[in-house]
């Protein structure tokens, strides 16, 4: 394939355009605006002081967000009921379970 010089600078000088505007235009479509969105109405929040762990006594009880509903079934399974408006229409299920041979004793 034969080129002429002036359809080879014309390719150099069309690639060259298109680096340099993908060097200059590129970073700012990822560019971050600096600000943390504010989180959706209704969303849970970290409390504006939290207690220093420091300072807080090892045998006290931590404290537990007031809209959450704590109880008891008869079989002792507790369980705790949050509502989480966001995201809408999802279910969110955390099962602790305290079973295995390092809770097991001797003899079991």
């Amino acid at each position: 394939m034969n080129l002429t010089v002036s359809k080879k600078l014309s390719i150099a000088l069309i690639s060259a355009l298109f680096v340099l505007s993908t060097l200059l235009i590129g970073p700012s479509a990822f560019a971050q605006t600096g600000r943390i969105p504010d989180p959706p109405a209704g969303a849970w929040t970290f409390p504006a002081n939290p207690v220093d762990a420091a300072v807080a006594p090892l045998d006290a009880v931590m404290p537990v967000d007031p809209s959450i509903i704590i109880g008891e079934l008869p079989n002792g399974m507790r369980y705790f009921i949050r509502e989480n408006p966001y995201p809408a229409g999802r279910v969110d299920l955390r099962l602790v379970v305290k079973v295995g041979s390092l809770l097991e004793d001797d003899d079991q």
